[in-house]
């Protein structure tokens, strides 16, 4: 099958080479394309990987219902008047795009410790895309909003940080401890980084 310039029908090989020459103005197939088809594209996308996050914030495919689980998110978020009993339980079968969604989120709420890409160019570029959604300028005012929310946003995958991995059994909030002490740049024993925070504070 053979494509002809936009606005054409779609001809056969027969049928193509029965136009004249001064229609075959034809159109490869990769060329109907916004993007080039024959680029690598990355099957899995891993939350805590900065490697290849400008392409995927450009190629993030903001559905309807990803868009309308966001404005709800946004909105609690940007107007909660505490900091207490915030969560978001994310869940979805494997490959359903949960990393994925998880770390534009992550861009988008706070900065990311190592970033290859600027927060504000993350929350411009969905500002552009929820416009095409049915949440439109809701969402789009949502998006700006939570970007002056000053944060900081960790990423990590907890089965990494489970002492003796998941087979141990480890709770996830020691895990939580773990990241956040290491953040502030303490140690991840709990009782050296309670001795060092105590040390900090004089």
């Amino acid at each position: 099958c053979l494509l002809l310039p936009a606005g054409e029908q779609f001809l056969s090989s027969d049928q193509y080479f029965r136009l004249p020459v001064r229609r075959r103005n034809l159109v490869r197939i990769r060329e109907s394309f916004l993007k080039d088809p024959r680029r690598t594209i990355r099957t899995v996308v891993t939350a805590a990987d900065e490697e290849s996050v400008a392409v995927e914030v450009d190629e993030y495919v903001l559905t309807n219902e990803v868009s309308s689980a966001l404005a709800k998110v946004l909105d609690n978020y940007c107007d909660s008047q505490s900091v207490e009993d915030i969560g978001i339980w994310l869940s979805g079968f494997y490959g359903s795009g949960k990393s994925h969604l998880l770390k534009m989120l992550a861009h988008i709420l706070g900065d990311v410790e190592g970033a290859t890409v600027d927060r504000g160019h993350v929350v411009s570029s969905f500002v552009e895309k929820a416009k095409r959604t049915p949440q439109g300028e809701f969402l789009a005012g949502s998006l700006k909003k939570a970007a002056e929310i000053p944060a900081t946003a960790v990423l990590f995958n907890i089965s990494d940080e489970a002492e003796g991995g998941e087979e141990n059994g480890d709770s996830v909030l020691p895990a939580l401890y773990r990241v956040w002490n290491r953040m502030l740049g303490y140690s991840v024993v709990p009782g050296v980084a309670a001795f060092e925070k105590e040390l900090a504070l004089g």
